[in-house]
């Protein structure tokens, strides 16, 4: 018997590969896409709060979907996984006086407006006076209103760097209401010296000579430009207060440890009197002792 030639074989592998990859090609066309269209993907942003996927992926997801497959993604479960997370629950309501809030809060850190910050805030006592925002609106909204008549009287000078060194720490004292300090991170700590220039910075620069000036603002709860949070979807926010400025322009200065917050939710202004303090103990303790940088606190 005599064997097929080797170009009838190699015509023969040709033609049953041929074969088998049209008969894959129609089974691809007619089974259901795995991969969710766009706009069912633009969907994950009314999930609850808590997703079950990390943020980075996330992100990936949203910005290439087309990275999803049925076996392997950068979710972790690949697009049956994201199907079964698009069918939870939607996104519960946030909490009372929530948005009124963060527009208020937003109003004061974007465009500096206190007056118009103060009404917004005297707005949530008056709707949502049970509310979690309510008396963080009150307080708020009643050192804005003494900041705007601070912001009447006050004068600018003609040339900061021509005043007496006390009066420049005045100057940028006054200034520390302005400062727009940023969170690098969620979770994070906003850092009132996140900025090319302000008067965070300036103090800072000035150094030893404007220390008892900071130790005497470590009680001043005057809001500045500055907000904190913990994760931005998350419904809570801290506006930063001038003791909280303080606390962070000191512990640069000082060369030992404070106690000053360094993290988190933990700003001088949130946290118990007896903490403060101690801060404010530990700083003056520093401060008046004869060898101050060898000195623990």
């Amino acid at each position: 018997m005599r064997r097929p030639s080797t170009v009838l074989i190699v015509l023969a592998t040709l033609f049953a590969a041929a074969a088998g990859g049209l008969v894959w090609a129609i089974a691809r066309r007619a089974a259901p896409p795995t991969v969710p269209p766009r706009s069912t993907i633009a969907d994950i942003s009314s999930q609850p709060l808590d997703p079950p996927w990390d943020d980075s992926d996330a992100d990936v997801l949203l910005s290439d979907p087309r990275q999803l497959s049925s076996s392997t993604s950068t979710v972790g479960g690949g697009a049956a996984q994201l199907q079964a997370m698009l069918k939870e629950p939607r996104r519960p309501a946030p909490p009372e006086g929530w948005k009124p809030f963060l527009m208020a809060v937003t109003y004061l850190e974007e465009w500096g407006g206190r007056s118009m910050a103060a009404t917004r805030f005297e707005e949530i006592v008056r709707l949502y006076p049970n509310s979690a925002y309510a008396a963080d609106s009150r307080e708020l909204a009643s050192h804005l209103r003494d900041m705007v008549e601070e912001d009447r009287r006050w004068r600018e000078p003609r040339d900061v760097r021509s005043l007496p060194l006390a009066d420049q720490i005045e100057y940028h004292v006054y200034h520390l209401r302005d400062v727009q300090g940023g969170q690098l991170s969620q979770p994070g700590m906003c850092s009132v010296f996140v900025a090319e220039d302000n008067a965070a910075l300036r103090l800072r620069e000035i150094g030893e000579p404007a220390i008892p000036r900071l130790i005497g603002l470590l009680h001043d709860r005057r809001p500045i430009r500055s907000v904190g949070c913990w994760r931005d979807f998350h419904p809570s926010r801290i506006v930063l207060r001038y003791q909280d400025a303080a606390v962070q322009i000191l512990q640069d200065l000082i060369p030992v440890d404070i106690g000053a917050p360094s993290g988190g939710f933990d700003y001088l202004s949130v946290l118990p009197d007896e903490y403060r303090e101690d801060v404010i103990a530990k700083t003056i303790r520093w401060w008046t002792h004869t060898d101050r940088p060898g000195v623990p606190p």
